[in-house]
């Protein structure tokens, strides 16, 4: 394909795109033909390569069409496709002398979100290093992710929930509404586990729901108990974590028993010579663990006594 066609198809998905319904079986098509297209250009930065900056622009605007597609589809992996190879024309676009694109705020926004929307918590402030302060602070794309990541943080669910109404971009819409659902869940596992009961109309407001038919619908798919007009939860104890006392004892003692062998009696702290010493007191009636002679093992009628020994009685 002709690098004049390229660029025709490109006009032509761009403003298919931004039409109120657009055609997708026609933006497709185009995107398709303008993906082999783009084999036919020198289209990715190289240092290797003098690439022209014309074709560099093009690409770069193919790419941030694909992820507007990716989006209107609802196609997560094609987006995040589009948007690792866009990463090569935003950061490094001052060692080819190629100006800014004017979406690459709003594209690194949507990827921000996309990274909290799926939890990657760590991938998002590895991505942030990239970002100049400025643009944390002024850039209302950039600033939009960063607030939303901060009320995760502080577990200030309601203003995430109100940050849907003031989106810096209608694309941001399909990563706010996953955002809302995994905050919706982190809601609700907090009530399972905070309630034992709990009215339906309490419910739907904690998990900020418009009405109690979308919180019947919600407690039906999580399998949440309904009788009358509470929700009941019923939890099931769990079995202690807790070491035997025995274990745990023998931990201590091997601890105090290896402190003394490797440090000078006058640095050991005094607890512990004053446990040496009662243990001392009490070898009469422990027995040797097996494993090692020198650390005593606890019978069951002692066990009471070295407790006492530990607490300085």
């Amino acid at each position: 394909m002709a690098s004049g066609d390229i660029q025709k198809n490109t006009q032509a998905l761009k403003q298919e795109l931004e039409k109120p319904k657009p055609d997708l079986i026609k933006c497709k098509s185009l995107l398709d033909q303008l993906k082999f297209g783009l084999t036919t250009l020198q289209f990715l930065p190289s240092s290797d390569v003098q690439v022209s900056k014309e074709e560099l622009i093009l690409a770069r605007t193919i790419l941030e069409l694909g992820v507007n597609y990716s989006l209107q589809v609802n196609d997560i992996p094609s987006f995040e496709r589009y948007m690792s190879q866009l990463k090569c024309y935003y950061f490094p676009c001052n060692s080819y002398q190629v100006p800014e694109s004017p979406y690459k705020n709003e594209m690194l926004g949507l990827n921000f979100l996309y990274l909290l929307s799926q939890n990657r918590v760590a991938e998002f402030h590895m991505e942030l290093e990239r970002i100049e302060f400025d643009d944390m602070v002024n850039d209302v794309y950039i600033n939009h992710s960063l607030q939303l990541e901060q009320y995760l943080m502080e577990g200030n669910y309601r203003k995430i929930f109100l940050a849907k109404e003031v989106v810096p971009s209608p694309r941001y819409n399909a990563f706010m509404d996953t955002l809302i659902s995994t905050t919706r869940n982190e809601i609700a596992s907090c009530i399972e586990h905070a309630y034992t009961t709990i009215s339906v109309g309490d419910a739907a407001q904690k998990l900020h729901f418009d009405n109690e038919k979308q919180m019947l619908e919600f407690a039906k798919k999580n399998g949440w108990i309904q009788v009358g007009n509470k929700f009941i939860f019923i939890r099931v104890e769990k079995q202690s974590d807790n070491l035997p006392l025995d274990l745990l004892l023998n931990s201590v003692l091997c601890y105090t028993v290896k402190l003394l062998r490797v440090t000078p009696p006058w640095s050991v702290p005094a607890p512990c010579t004053i446990l040496a010493r009662r243990l001392k007191l009490l070898s009469g009636t422990l027995n040797c663990c097996p494993s090692c002679p020198t650390i005593l093992h606890p019978n069951p009628s002692s066990i009471q006594q070295i407790w006492l020994g530990l607490l300085g009685i």
